[in-house]
């Protein structure tokens, strides 16, 4: 579980800074009350947790930054796409 709220986690402060980096004030305020919300389970289930369970932290925290990158990455290229096609 810490692995999956970690990835999340991270997958949101990764693509929280895309968003503020692309000016999406919508999206970046969305995305803030989702951190919020995987940084208090995250905090809730790493005090119970084992002190080698930091590894299953890690691995989740590294595979969500690089495809929070990823997914935003291809979030615009399809809008881009998009607003091509339709104007012009």
């Amino acid at each position: 579980m810490l692995f999956l709220i970690a990835f999340v986690s991270v997958f949101l402060l990764g693509f929280q800074q895309q968003n503020v980096q692309h000016n999406k004030h919508i999206y970046a305020a969305i995305t803030s009350f989702l951190i919020a919300f995987s940084q208090f389970m995250m905090y809730r289930l790493a005090v119970a947790a084992d002190a080698n369970e930091w590894v299953y932290m890690g691995a989740g925290g590294a595979l969500g930054i690089v495809t929070s990158m990823i997914v935003h990455k291809k979030l615009r290229e399809m809008k881009y796409k998009n607003w091509r096609v339709n104007n012009g």
